[in-house]
């Protein structure tokens, strides 16, 4: 079961951050030592103002897989923790315990920055 939701996890993880690279390429403009005109100071603005959305559009789209990789971590974790609670309640004293994921530092369930989902503790007794 450990290795059945890590697996599902970076899955999912993997799977949100296919789409973006590491790396942003966006051409940084370079600034001349001296401007001899107006119009290379345009110019020069133009590709600083280029440079500026390029680098926005790139955090953009890593904030919105981080969001994404949020949603999609803390809703293994809740499917989990109700796979939990189901089976703790049709426990017998003598059959078998499962414990939840609650975060590794002591955070609290369902809240993936608080936790670390690489690690789920099964106490599974039989």
């Amino acid at each position: 079961m450990k290795s059945t939701m890590l697996l599902l996890l970076l899955t999912l993880i993997s799977a949100a951050h296919a789409d973006i690279s590491d790396t942003a390429d966006c051409v940084r403009p370079i600034k001349p030592l001296k401007f001899t005109s107006n119009k290379e100071v345009d110019n020069f603005n133009n590709d600083v103002q280029t440079y500026q959305s390029c680098i926005n559009t790139f955090i953009s789209k890593h904030k919105d897989n981080i969001d994404r990789s949020t949603k999609a971590i803390n809703k293994a974790i809740a499917e989990w923790n109700t796979f939990v609670n189901i089976n703790n309640a049709k426990k017998d004293a003598n059959t078998y315990s499962i414990t939840g994921q609650t975060g590794a530092n002591g955070g609290t369930k369902n809240n993936a920055g608080y936790s670390d989902p690489t690690t789920f503790s099964t106490n599974i007794k039989f």
